[in-house]
């Protein structure tokens, strides 16, 4: 949550939050207005089209692509995917 402060002159006056945040509540105090913003929380479902390239052999780019879109880790990113499209077991192995 980022909080910003305002001088009082600024109070009152109706505000929009900055693109890809919304405002969570305005407070205001004797001296200063506080306004404290929120980031909508990205989906972390796998979607149809990580899922369709994971199945197609693209792992590493459907896993690229996973992290981009929700800002996750590695690990995390890798165990969605796999998740969402499991590896078929190699018969090669024995």
């Amino acid at each position: 949550m980022v909080t910003i402060k305002l001088p009082r002159t600024v109070a009152g006056i109706v505000m929009e939050a900055p693109d890809g945040l919304r405002i969570v509540r305005i407070i205001s105090r004797d001296d200063d207005t506080v306004i404290e913003l929120e980031a909508p929380k990205p989906d972390l479902r796998v979607n149809e089209y990580e899922k369709a390239l994971a199945e197609a052999g693209k792992r590493i780019h459907a896993i690229k692509m996973y992290r981009e879109r929700t800002g996750v880790g590695l690990k995390d990113s890798k165990d969605a995917i796999d998740l969402a499209a499991p590896v078929p077991p190699s018969f090669d192995r024995f």
